[in-house]
């Protein structure tokens, strides 16, 4: 069963594995993944208005596409620090998003 991430760790997780924040004013907080300098597909939201404050197993789906991952379980690794910075690059380039 996939545990809930807090929305405080899974920002502070993304911004520490390469993914930058995105100007924005809307509802969502927009992060993408930049790799050797480049911006790639890989990208995120997260909601600042968000009732509860954990992202849970329904959102790991939603955000699976968009992070460019392939498991629910991996979305959960990468928000909740358990995959780090070159884990999450060898699956990018295992999925073929990202050149090694």
């Amino acid at each position: 069963m996939a545990r809930p991430v807090k929305l405080r760790v899974a920002r502070e997780s993304l911004l520490s594995k390469g993914f930058v924040q995105v100007p924005d004013t809307g509802d969502h907080e927009h992060f993408c993944f930049i790799h050797g300098g480049r911006k790639t597909k890989a990208w995120t939201k997260l909601s600042r208005w968000k009732s509860s404050d954990d992202i849970d197993a329904s959102m790991f789906k939603r955000m699976k596409p968009q992070l460019q991952l392939e498991r629910d379980k991996e979305v959960e690794d990468l928000l909740s620090c358990d995959m780090d910075y070159t884990g999450y690059v060898a699956k990018l380039i295992a999925y073929r998003v990202i050149a090694a």
